[in-house]
């Protein structure tokens, strides 16, 4: 297996077993896909790293399951913010609480 499919297998393998964690945590089950359009059999290829779905049915179906595109993504990612999120969320703490020189740390204020 070559580098670029075996990171594609990871990839298939990381998005599928969050969806079904999530999945799992709301107590659903697979015939709950069928419910929004989406195979028993396509959604077991999905979870288990086999093959990715259409973007429109992950949104469809993570709407069903009241978790938004961002919530998933930071199951995704272990709830690690992104560079941008984490000087977003520094900048918003520093304002909060009224710490300008942290503030302008970020913003380039004076």
């Amino acid at each position: 297996m070559n580098k670029q499919s075996n990171n594609k297998k990871m990839v298939y393998q990381r998005y599928g077993k969050t969806f079904k964690n999530i999945r799992l945590q709301k107590m659903l089950s697979l015939s709950f896909c069928e419910k929004v359009g989406i195979s028993k059999s396509t959604i077991y290829r999905f979870e288990s790293g086999q093959a990715m779905i259409g973007f429109d049915s992950l949104l469809i179906a993570l709407y069903e399951m009241g978790v938004t595109l961002a919530e998933y993504e930071m199951f995704l990612n272990d709830f690690i913010e992104s560079y941008q999120e984490e000087i977003i969320s520094a900048i918003l703490r520093a304002d909060y609480f009224g710490d300008v020189s942290e503030k302008n740390k970020y913003t380039g204020s004076v």
